[in-house]
């Protein structure tokens, strides 16, 4: 193995120890200074700690696997901002740092749903996306400088028992407005991520709905509980633990649903190459062709080649592929050789989930 790639290993591996550790002691130091008759119960504050270790993991294959490094830092990152509530406990007496750490205790879900938006690629395409991540982006600063400049200890901001050294004005009304406003934003855009990808998952094809089978599900299931939740939180009334429960279990499902869509994507186009191996073989096209139908689970796949005798693309049989037929969206021609070059199919959309 080269030193170069030990020495990614190793300052990768540092990295996600470093972020486990803080993830791990903010959440048993929470809930061992939060008072026993406030503490939520023993199953849910350890799925809520096991939350950020399966970003962890699924960082760590991310960085293997996938074609950009973003998915993987962005994972790290939502490691170190899955900050739990009961972390007030232990911080709240500490006048500098707890209106920051309020200020940033909901970025997590800015970092999902960035997530989300750039798979599989690891990069965000379209303009939908990056207004989505700029609004988020505008709306987390606002929050923030709402913390910094207005929050108070109490009710509807933190168990904290230091006064914010940042505050400039007492508006308690303006920073419950802007607080709840925030979450509401945070919500549309869950909800709307969600259906884009759920639209996305059913315009794709048979390979691309296998590959991302799990993720419209699980988001829609994280964007329904966080609006009961954030509806919960705007009436000031304490959200059932099982929707808790079933949002901690959707969360969760995001990362792993990542990595296993980009190891299918993978697996597939290495599959696909080895049939293409096999074409200077001389292999049976017909044979080959269901292969390849079979390799992409994609029944609608239809190869041709490239008749030199009549200059002309045809499928395995010799027909000559229908005049019109190959649309730009749904053909590929690479080059005029014995080797197949057509394939028609939306197992080849790329903007396919």
């Amino acid at each position: 193995m080269a030193p170069g790639r030990n020495g990614r290993i190793v300052r990768r591996g540092i990295t996600l120890a470093l972020a486990v550790g803080l993830s791990l002691a903010m959440a048993i130091s929470g809930y061992w200074s939060t008072p026993a008759e406030a503490r939520p119960e023993t199953s849910y504050a350890t799925l809520h700690a096991l939350v950020p270790l399966v970003f962890a993991a699924c960082a760590g294959v991310a960085w293997a696997i996938s074609e950009s490094r973003w998915p993987a830092r962005l994972m790290v990152a939502f490691v170190v901002l899955w900050i739990p509530q009961s972390i007030y406990a232990v911080i709240g007496g500490v006048g500098w740092l707890w209106p920051i750490v309020r200020g940033l205790d909901l970025g997590w879900a800015v970092v999902t749903g960035i997530i989300v938006l750039i798979y599989p690629r690891g990069v965000l395409r379209e303009r939908f996306d990056r207004w989505v991540v700029g609004i988020a982006a505008v709306a987390s600063a606002v929050n923030l400088l709402a913390v910094l400049l207005l929050a108070a200890p109490g009710d509807g901001v933190c168990a904290c028992s230091a006064p914010n050294p940042y505050r400039l004005a007492a508006l308690p009304e303006l920073f419950a407005a802007i607080d709840v406003g925030y979450r509401i934003i945070g919500v549309g855009l869950a909800l709307a991520i969600a259906v884009r990808l759920l639209f996305r998952w059913m315009r794709g094809s048979v390979p691309a709905r296998t590959v991302a089978f799990l993720m419209p599900l699980a988001l829609l299931a994280w964007a329904t509980t966080l609006t009961a939740q954030a509806v919960s939180y705007a009436a000031e009334a304490r959200s059932d633990q099982m929707l808790a429960t079933i949002s901690l279990i959707a969360i969760a499902s995001i990362p792993v649903s990542f990595v296993a869509g980009v190891s299918h994507a993978r697996n597939m186009r290495a599959r696909v190459a080895d049939l293409m191996r096999i074409t200077r073989e001389g292999a049976d096209r017909g044979l080959w062709a269901e292969s390849l139908a079979r390799t992409l689970r994609d029944a609608s796949v239809r190869v041709y080649w490239w008749d030199e005798e009549r200059g002309v693309y045809a499928d395995a049989s010799g027909t000559p592929i229908p005049e019109g037929d190959a649309d730009p969206g749904g053909a590929r021609a690479s080059s005029r050789s014995p080797r197949p070059s057509v394939y028609r199919s939306r197992s080849f959309d790329t903007t396919a989930c």
